[in-house]
């Protein structure tokens, strides 16, 4: 089971040094540069990567994470936090409801049809 991303990897520098750190680090996560995307090795840099990964990948600085597909098993949804997994579901597939046992099984169903 693999967690699927699109990188959208900029600079905040202009020089790239933050730009080329960036590539490095997701290389070793195992992503790749997406040949069908532009790549700019002037500034601003940017570039695309993509990457199947088990960790779930959030935004952060100079690096916009694309979700393509995220799939989550009834444990890991189970040990999230009761505000966090209400959250997702509603974000996702627009799931509300009190009940966490509930929620979690529409999450998983709703999942599946993606």
């Amino acid at each position: 089971m693999a967690n699927k991303y699109k990188l959208l990897i900029t600079s905040q520098d202009y020089y790239g040094h933050n730009f080329i750190d960036n590539i490095a680090k997701y290389a070793a996560k195992g992503a790749v540069i997406d040949k069908k995307e532009r790549f700019y090795n002037d500034y601003p840099h940017a570039c695309v990567m993509v990457i199947e990964t088990e960790e779930f990948l959030k935004s952060e600085p100079s690096v916009d994470v694309v979700v393509i597909k995220e799939e989550y098993t009834k444990e890991s949804l189970e040990e999230m936090d009761w505000d966090e997994l209400r959250a997702l579901a509603k974000k996702l597939h627009g799931i509300t409801g009190r009940d966490r046992a509930q929620v979690i099984r529409q999450f998983l169903e709703k999942n599946e049809a993606v």
